[in-house]
């Protein structure tokens, strides 16, 4: 892969940026201004010894070739007209994908960055997450660069990342590259909290939220009787609920439990159980039931979004209940990660008014 660094290390690495980025919004202006900073830093680039600027080259001629606009003149610019023309051994080499080593998988991957099209990340994927053969160098070490680069870009790359989920559910893909793309997609959300602030910093585990290897838990207790259409937004957006921690004999108190960052399978679905307990003041167990199915299905849109389980509890105060603290214990259970996390809260059921205050 393509990587840009050296003594001007500010305007490199910007180039290097714009070229990493240019398919995502590709005109002939963006392409132009392209060409003219690659022939700026020509020299920075072909002192790296890497090929680095042959690499530039290459991208330049793909951009020109998808979108028939034209290549400005310059060394860059000659040496990518030639690569179109396809005479020389080098521009033989781009073409041909029959000749595989680490170079044409850089070859691949600048070619994506131009054009944006996955049969460039398909080319790649054939290698990447393989076994590696004994006794074959030059396959090992195209397998070990696959490997790598496919990993590192699904972190930095969007279009990488869910190119590798919808690897993850085909069927002709092996189970060794299924667990290479599981922990490429898991490595793309690093963090081991499953709940950050809107600043980005995980959330400290508490009883009533926290995450467990990054599958996070969450018990909230609410008053809002119309609890239902505010959570009927857009998945990228948590409603403002408001939480409740007492409520009086006769009056509503729901808890909801929340859970994200769940594992997905082979198949590109979640399984998440639940257990659920409601203790009464007096230590009695009115509700216990183990091994609710709270989520499962196809998981759409992103893993970190904010999802409300099957395990919603509404409590109401009755004649029989006594006055007090009330615990709720649920168990979230990520079947496909192997992971639970036990959450708890309280609240308060209220002593009736006395006659005299009534």
């Amino acid at each position: 892969m393509l990587v840009c660094s050296g003594a001007r290390a500010e305007n490199i690495e910007h180039f290097s940026n714009t070229l990493a980025n240019f398919y995502l919004a590709p005109s002939q202006d963006a392409f132009t201004v392209l060409q003219k900073n690659a022939e700026q830093f020509k020299t920075e680039l072909k002192a790296k010894g890497n090929g680095a600027d042959w690499l530039v080259a290459v991208m330049i001629a793909r951009i020109s070739q998808k979108y028939g606009w034209p290549i400005v003149d310059g060394a860059l610019g000659e040496r990518a007209r030639e690569i179109l023309a396809g005479k020389s051994p080098q521009a033989k080499f781009v073409a041909d994908d029959a000749q595989v080593n680490p170079t044409k998988l850089d070859v691949w991957w600048v070619s994506y960055f131009a054009t944006g099209e996955e049969r460039y990340l398909e080319n790649i994927f054939q290698y990447a997450g393989l076994e590696l053969p004994k006794g074959d160098l030059g396959k090992m070490t195209v397998i070990g660069a696959a490997t790598w680069s496919f990993k590192s870009n699904c972190r930095q790359h969007q279009s990488i990342l869910e190119f590798a989920k919808r690897k993850l559910s085909a069927n002709h893909v092996s189970e060794r590259q299924k667990q290479f793309l599981r922990d490429c997609i898991a490595a793309a959300q690093p963090r081991d909290s499953a709940w950050v602030t809107r600043d980005g910093k995980p959330v400290p585990n508490s009883d009533a939220m926290k995450s467990v290897k990054g599958f996070g838990g969450w018990l909230m207790t609410t008053s809002d009787p119309d609890w239902k259409e505010k959570w009927n937004t857009s998945p990228e957006t948590v409603p403002e609920l408001h939480g409740a921690s007492r409520v009086d004999y006769g009056k509503r108190l729901t808890i909801l439990t929340f859970y994200s960052n769940p594992q997905v399978d082979a198949a590109g679905s979640i399984k998440v159980l639940c257990d659920i307990k409601l203790m009464r003041p007096d230590g009695n167990v009115p509700l216990a039931q183990k091994g609710i199915e709270c989520a499962a299905g196809k998981l759409q849109g992103n893993p970190l979004n904010t999802r409300l389980s099957a395990a919603v509890i509404d409590f109401i105060g009755e004649d029989g209940d006594p006055p007090g603290v009330w615990r709720v214990e649920v168990s979230l259970t990520d079947k496909v990660r192997n992971v639970t996390v036990p959450l708890k809260t309280e609240f308060t059921l209220n002593p009736r008014p006395s006659r005299k205050a009534q």
